[in-house]
């Protein structure tokens, strides 16, 4: 879909389209009003399935791309359907997705999108113009494309026509790829119209192909039933194609390509760019990409992006030399106590990035090492064997690989006595991400090295590891201090209840005496498992946001007396919990977000005098008389969208130490805002 402005200079006639019932659609005309908000500025682009606008929001003053469809939805349930499409749309909100802000039918049943405006080039108008990419660009595209489909699947929505026109570069008029914004485009219309682009090309034309054939997996092809699986052999069609210059199977006819996608092998990324030698490691990826056999290829894409991730950060030499990702030396940059912060930061969820809570980011300075002989020699040697394994046809799926690990009984880590470090053999396919205090987390794959002086491991598992939680007898008792068995949030109500579940992980966390931070947050777990963490004896912080849990079956003191770090979030009556934390008195960071946190529950904290981080923002029940019962050591208060009033500021006067308020004042005077300032200038007030 190109972006390019039309050349067609606007009209000034305002034609407001909705009116009639009656109107016959042939086009839009620069200038027109839709839907009484939406100016029409310019046609970008048209096509077989409808045409692309650049609009203006006449209310807000901001642009975005309309998209009218050329089918009429002449019955309910094809309007049902297409209704159904859309809410799923609209619940996808990432950064490499073009985002539907509304839709809709006009009276004359014409439907229509609202979408992001993106300015930029599609990858088929690069690879037009320019033929091919060099690697390390394919790459920083396909890993964001991949980021896109991970989320996308994980809430239920298979996109089934990536290709090249699908996926916008936002970098507009500018030839270069490195740093742009990859947005993926058109989920799902081609179900919507029932126009899939194949029915574009006459099946018995000869000559040029062209369109979604291309780039179809052999399952769509044949019009079998279809899952996420189709996306990742059609990502592997385009990185192909990005890499080489041109598509793996191309025929005569839509017909003969379909037919070829069924049993024609692609040639090898080499043999298609006429000799351009490539990395064994990306044949084999888009090799796996390219499988017939949905059961023999990528089953995820987020393994498919971890795969290309790491595969991306290693450094030139190592390219040329095929070797897996590197191993790790990083400047060190921490100190420990900022180190303990970065513990229970880390929300890396099976890729090869760490993602940090606003108010703790840190710069790090990373650098590749060079791989010792050794390394590389052990390492080339697992490549070649793989490969021997693949061209005898036996190589194992993906979960035959995790078993087979899962159940090897020696350790991950083998201690150097020459250098001083620990160096993890993890499996080929990633178990996970792996991090130390002074260092940003990477994909457990591969050789990993600890740092000049051990510091204990920040782990998060993949799902695929949690089938296996046999995984974990594999590290050494003392080596894993921060264990994140976290699920993002926006994906729980799609996956199933029971990979929730930790239940069955828990015998073999026990064993991890090491364990300071446990991170649970979007988890289910019985009472009767939760109670077995006080087993651990070095627990000190405990993640439980939107766990399944009872305020009275959390508030164990066994396990809460223990406690310096506590995080909560969507639950209801928390004063169980704040009652036997007033009995330790050790707890030092407590966090109750959108929980019912009264002045009753504050009364349970009053006397915990350690207590010098308290977060209870979305607690409605948290009024100015909570203020008085607050303990007199507290430093930051993060109190946003509580019930708070000017009346509170007399009693936040009392709290000599603190330096940080956060706090909602939409409805406070700018004279009582100006007095809260002056009665606390010692303190960084957000608001």
């Amino acid at each position: 879909m190109s972006l390019t402005p039309d050349s067609q200079q606007p009209s000034q006639e305002v034609h407001r389209i909705g009116e009639s019932a009656q109107l016959e659609w042939l086009e839009i005309r620069n200038g027109a009003l839709i839907q009484e908000r939406y100016k029409v500025i310019e046609l970008l682009g048209s096509g077989g399935m409808g045409s692309v606008y650049k609009v203006e929001d006449i209310k807000t003053k901001r642009f975005y791309a309309l998209k009218f469809l050329n089918k009429q939805q002449s019955n309910d349930a094809s309007w049902k359907r297409f209704e159904n499409e859309i809410n799923a749309t609209n619940r996808l909100d990432h950064p490499n997705l073009v985002k539907v802000h509304e839709s809709g039918l006009l009276p004359n049943g014409q439907p229509y999108f609202i979408m992001d405006l993106v300015q930029g080039q599609s990858l088929a108008e690069i690879l037009k113009r320019r033929g091919r990419l060099p690697l390390e660009k394919v790459l920083k595209i396909f890993v964001q494309v991949g980021f896109a489909l991970g989320y996308a699947h994980s809430k239920g929505i298979i996109h089934r026509d990536i290709k090249p026109s699908n996926i916008m570069l936002q970098e507009p008029g500018n030839d270069t790829t490195s740093g742009s914004i990859v947005k993926l485009v058109d989920f799902g219309i081609a179900k919507l119209t029932g126009k899939d682009d194949f029915n574009q090309q006459t099946l018995t034309k000869t000559g040029e192909v062209f369109g979604s054939p291309l780039y179809m997996s052999p399952e769509q092809c044949m019009g079998n039933v279809i899952d996420h699986r189709t996306d990742l052999y059609s990502m592997g069609c385009v990185i192909y194609e990005a890499l080489t210059g041109a598509p793996p199977i191309v025929g005569d006819s839509a017909l003969s390509t379909m037919m070829k996608h069924q049993s024609e092998a692609p040639l090898s990324l080499k043999e298609a760019s006429m000799g351009i030698e490539f990395p064994e490691r990306i044949e084999q990826i888009v090799k796996k990409l390219l499988e017939k056999n949905v059961s023999e290829r990528y089953q995820s894409a987020q393994m498919v992006t971890s795969h290309l991730a790491a595969f991306e950060s290693i450094p030139s030499s190592t390219v040329v030399d095929s070797v897996p990702p590197a191993i790790l030396e990083v400047d060190w940059k921490l100190n420990k106590k900022q180190a303990r912060l970065l513990g229970v930061l880390i929300l890396a969820a099976g890729v090869a990035i760490g993602y940090f809570l606003p108010g703790y980011q840190n710069t790090f300075t990373v650098k590749r090492a060079e791989f010792s002989r050794q390394t590389k020699e052990r390492l080339k040697e697992s490549v070649e064997q793989t490969l021997e394994e693949s061209k005898k046809g036996i190589e194992k799926s993906s979960s035959t690989i995790y078993a087979e690990y899962a159940n090897n009984p020696a350790k991950f880590s083998e201690f150097k006595v020459k250098t001083g470090r620990r160096v993890f053999h993890f499996p080929p396919e990633p178990i996970g991400t792996i991090g130390f205090f002074n260092v940003p987390t990477v994909l457990a794959v591969g050789d990993i090295q600890s740092p000049p002086t051990f510091e204990p491991v920040i782990f998060h598992p993949v799902d695929k590891m949690r089938e296996y939680p046999q995984f974990l007898n594999r590290f050494r008792e003392d080596e894993i201090t921060f264990l994140d068995l976290y699920f993002p949030e926006d994906q729980v109500p799609f996956m199933d209840k029971k990979l929730l579940s930790v239940d069955h992980l828990i015998p073999y966390v026990l064993r991890l005496k090491s364990i300071l931070t446990l991170s649970l947050e979007n988890t289910t777990i019985r009472p009767e498992s939760f109670n077995r963490l006080k087993e651990l004896p070095n627990l000190e912080e405990l993640w439980l946001s939107n766990i399944n849990l009872q305020s009275n079956e959390v508030a164990q003191p066994q396990i809460l007396g223990k406690l310096r770090v506590l995080a909560l979030k969507n639950m209801r009556d928390v004063n169980f919990i704040t009652e036997e934390l007033g009995k330790s008195r050790k707890i030092h960071r407590l966090i109750m977000r959108d929980c019912d946190v009264d002045s009753s529950a504050i009364r349970g904290l009053s006397h915990c005098s350690d207590l010098s981080i308290l977060d209870v923002r979305g607690s409605s029940k948290f009024t100015d008389e909570c203020i008085p019962l607050l303990p007199a050591n507290v430093e930051s208060l993060f109190l946003y969208f509580c019930d708070l009033s000017p009346k509170c500021i007399d009693s936040l006067k009392r709290f000599k130490k603190l330096r940080e308020l956060s706090l909602t004042t939409d409805a406070w005077s700018k004279q009582d805002f100006e007095r809260l300032q002056r009665s606390l200038p010692a303190v960084i007030i957000k608001h």
